[in-house]
């Protein structure tokens, strides 16, 4: 179905097969696959074809012309700004609701698509890592009884290191409740953790202080799941992207203005609709708005927390892009958080997974996709959907046995655990016993690893 109209039917297999309408086979296109990224060594955009979906015809907002002649944004360079040929209303996200666009339809060859290279051209190399997670543990308190005692732990996050370079996307993997939000809520401060380090440019920053708070959201940023959720409803967007300038002192109200209609133009949004409320736009434009948002006080890195999982393949694919073009245009790094894998592929240039709130491994996007070793890795990579019918009825056998919890006893007490390097770069946790009974082979480190990511995996005894 397209916009209520029936465009094609038929049996599951016809339909993914032989799909015979452009719109159906557009749909096919746009979901991710895992695996289409083997051999590419950086993060890659789904390109033109992924979006063409929601983007074929594209139906602009209704909005009157606005100049560009506005001063550029300290961060957002005037090249940033459409081409004058082109109408800025003619790139906003797909998604936008009939009622709301009674503008007439803009063929697809009018949407303006960057000229940019075929792979993301990363920052990394001996820069100092924007951010250093160290030993990090989150634990929430079970009560239970008559007098509501502390009985228990739900062991959330424990002892997860990891750092991350500029310009860099570590996407964090796992199933839910694997304690992949609760990390990134942890570094913003928006949950307490019990110990460990958060250092920003080397120096150590305690989330649990004013000053630590206001250094951390000046550097760090966060994308959540569900845009609507994130936005006031009773509040313009141009005002929720302003308001972090504002609110900090850092611009006038004139520059936050003029900062808002770049932000909305460089996300592929109209100004114009700056005067409109979050339930007037779809989810993919609502996630734009968000991305514009996060970008508005020039962070260095940005927390996105399942910030695709919410979008169709069409949109989604739309983001994932946007987002690798942002990184190119202004060097940021990214903890991706998600359990899509196939997205992951697409945006990462290294992987850490997490099972149990630990991270069980940890490497470069190619060793964790195409070489992974530990048993749930493994797992989690046979569990990814592909669309195709044949291959969905291929079961994967149940776990035996009892789901294993998070929560323990007070003083109860984890098995000792060591990452063991198994080649440059990339980290396996291994039991004590487990290393005795099968041995995996130590890599010695290269000049060319990273020293402070051999230091931060290369720990013993964690309990």
């Amino acid at each position: 179905m397209r916009r209520g109209e029936v465009l094609e039917q038929g049996s599951v297999e016809q339909v993914f097969n032989e799909p015979q309408h452009a719109y159906t086979k557009l749909l096919i296109q746009a979901v991710p696959r895992l695996g289409d990224m083997t051999g590419s060594a950086t993060p890659r955009r789904f390109g033109r074809g992924a979006g063409e979906a929601a983007t074929v015809p594209l139906t602009a907002p209704p909005s009157p012309t606005v100049p560009t002649s506005a001063a550029p944004s300290p961060r957002v360079p005037t090249s940033a700004a459409p081409s004058p040929t082109v109408p800025t209303a003619a790139a906003p996200s797909a998604g936008v609701p009939a009622s709301s666009a009674p503008s007439p339809a803009v063929p697809a060859s009018a949407v303006p698509v960057p000229a940019a290279p075929a792979e993301a051209k990363p920052h990394l190399g001996k820069a100092r890592p924007v951010l250093e997670v160290r030993n990090l543990v989150t634990r929430f308190a079970v009560r239970g009884g008559p007098l509501r005692r502390h009985v228990g732990n739900v062991h959330a996050v424990e002892n997860v290191s990891f750092s991350i370079a500029p310009g860099e996307t570590l996407s964090l993997v796992g199933e839910s409740g694997s304690g992949k939000s609760t990390t990134g809520r942890t570094i913003l401060g928006l949950e307490q953790a019990q110990s460990g380090e958060i250092l920003l440019d080397g120096y150590e920053v305690r989330p649990s202080t004013r000053r630590g708070i206001r250094e951390l959201r000046s550097s760090i940023q966060m994308i959540f799941q569900d845009p609507f959720g994130s936005l006031d409803p009773r509040q313009r967007i141009g005002s929720a992207v302003a308001e972090p300038v504002i609110s900090r002192g850092l611009a006038s109200r004139a520059e936050a203005s003029r900062k808002v209609d770049h932000l909305l133009r460089r996300v592929g949004l109209d100004p114009a609709v700056r005067t409109r409320y979050p339930h007037e736009f779809s989810g993919g434009q609502r996630q734009r708005i968000c991305i514009a948002r996060a970008l508005a006080v020039d962070p260095r890195l940005v927390i996105a927390d399942e910030a695709v999982s919410a979008l169709d393949a069409s949109v989604k694919a739309q983001v994932v892009d946007l987002m690798i073009d942002l990184q190119e245009e202004f060097g940021l790094a990214y903890l991706f958080i998600s359990h899509d894998m196939a997205v992951v592929e697409r945006i990462s240039h290294r992987i850490a997974v997490m099972y149990m709130g630990e991270i069980v491994e940890i490497g470069s996007r190619a060793d964790i996709l195409e070489r992974p070793r530990h048993a749930y890795t493994r797992r989690l990579l046979d569990a990814v959907p592909v669309p195709n019918p044949e291959h969905r009825r291929k079961r994967l056998p149940a776990p035996e046995g009892e789901l294993p919890s998070p929560i323990r006893p007070v003083g109860a007490h984890r098995p000792q655990t060591r990452m063991v390097e198994v080649a440059p770069g990339h980290f396996v946790l291994r039991t004590l016993e487990e290393i005795a009974d099968e041995p995996l082979p130590q890599i010695e480190p290269v000049p060319s690893v990273d020293d402070a990511l051999a230091d931060e995996m290369m720990r013993f005894g964690r309990a």
